[in-house]
């Protein structure tokens, strides 16, 4: 996987040391001045479709750790896919469309292979959060994001289930630009799934710094004019 460059170096400026916090749901406020936030929520929201350029940076991708790759270490096993969509609007929410249903289920526990297969199997589907304006800077802006893929309906094992959800923990996110090209990078950390009200299964407990971490990180990178 190719190096990462300034968003996160804004990323580090601003945050510091990333975490990834015990709670899915925000519903502070981050402090800054409304005028500023709201300029900085302006500047943010549009689509990002990414560029068709020879610029790798400028792709639209998801970065995640592929365990059927052969490597030796992290970097080796960080496969990608192309072609997400993602989207902010002024209300501080988020979109993230066209997600492989492979990305979303690969940390899936053997227990449940057949919801696995049907994920993957099945169409694309969105991640769907808000974000929170945790600082601010002159060339861009850290964010705190959470998310959840919403599957409304999924056949697997002989039965239709109702209301799959595929949450994630609240983390960083950072606005910034790409040789002239807004960018907003997402690291998103998977948490559990859910039938309607009931936990199925955790996938990260949101604390521990090990691979466990690395294989539940979904990093989200989309880039517009």
């Amino acid at each position: 996987m190719k190096a990462f460059n300034k968003l996160f170096v804004i990323l580090v400026c601003l945050c510091g040391t990333m975490s990834v916090t015990s709670c899915i749901n925000n519903d502070g406020g981050g402090g800054l001045d409304p005028e500023v936030e709201s300029a900085y929520r302006t500047s943010i929201s549009g689509a990002y479709t990414g560029s068709v350029t020879s610029d790798w940076r400028l792709e639209n991708k998801i970065y995640f750790y592929n365990d059927t790759i052969d490597g030796k270490n992290v970097a080796e096993k960080t496969d990608s896919v192309v072609g997400v969509i993602g989207r902010f609007e002024t209300d501080s929410t988020y979109m993230i469309s066209n997600v492989p249903g492979r990305v979303l289920a690969k940390e899936f526990p053997e227990k449940y292979k057949d919801m696995k297969m049907a994920i993957e199997n099945g169409p694309a589907q969105i991640i769907r959060g808000s974000y929170l304006i945790n600082n601010v800077a002159q060339d861009g802006a850290a964010l705190l994001v959470n998310g959840v893929v919403e599957i409304p309906s999924l056949t697997y094992g002989g039965e239709t289930h109702q209301n799959i959800r595929i949450l994630f923990w609240q983390s960083w996110a950072t606005f910034g630009y790409i040789s002239g090209h807004k960018a907003v990078e997402l690291q998103l950390y998977f948490a559990a799934v859910y039938e309607g009200d009931e936990k199925l299964f955790d996938i990260y407990n949101g604390q521990s710094m090990d691979l466990t971490q690395t294989k539940a990180n979904l990093l989200v990178r989309v880039t517009r004019y």
